[in-house]
């Protein structure tokens, strides 16, 4: 364990030792539909109208990346006390989510496409389902088939 040996054996510098102020990091996603100058406004004010959240060093917003479904931003806050740092999280977060609101701001969630490929043809008839079941994906199309078979066989 080369690092901790030297870890243990050099200098540590405490640069909060005597400051106690605390930075708080959120991370918020919101969609690629969204005004990202109004989005960076609103995280701007929500942090700086809380009232223990320090005016200097001020809040800051960051553009931090471009995710699968979501732009991904950072909102950076320091306070006074460690020991409100748990609550005045809770409530930006809150905060956060009442001003997205009012500013129709979407928070998305992750969407995913399933495309299925087959490299066998498979058939389906309407004996492959078991229709005394409870309902399942693929009952309504099992009836689709029975009526469009029932249908065909009084063609004939």
């Amino acid at each position: 364990m080369k690092c901790m040996s030297e870890f243990i054996s050099s200098n540590v510098v405490n640069w909060s030792h005597g400051d106690k102020k605390v930075l708080i990091f959120l991370e918020v996603g919101v969609s690629y539909n969204s005004d990202i100058d109004l989005v960076l406004k609103v995280l701007k004010e929500t942090a700086e109208r809380h009232p223990k959240v320090m005016g200097r060093p001020a809040p800051e917003v960051r553009f931090r990346s471009f995710g699968d479904s979501s732009w991904n931003l950072a909102v950076l806050a320091w306070v006074a006390d460690p020991k409100d740092h748990h609550q005045i999280r809770s409530e930006l977060n809150i905060a956060i989510v009442r001003a997205f609101r009012e500013n129709d701001i979407e928070i998305p969630f992750p969407q995913r496409d399933l495309h299925l490929r087959s490299s066998i043809q498979i058939p389906l008839t309407p004996s492959q389902f078991n229709l005394g079941s409870p309902v399942h994906a693929g009952e309504s199309a099992a009836s689709d088939l029975e009526e469009s078979s029932s249908t065909n066989d009084h063609a004939n």
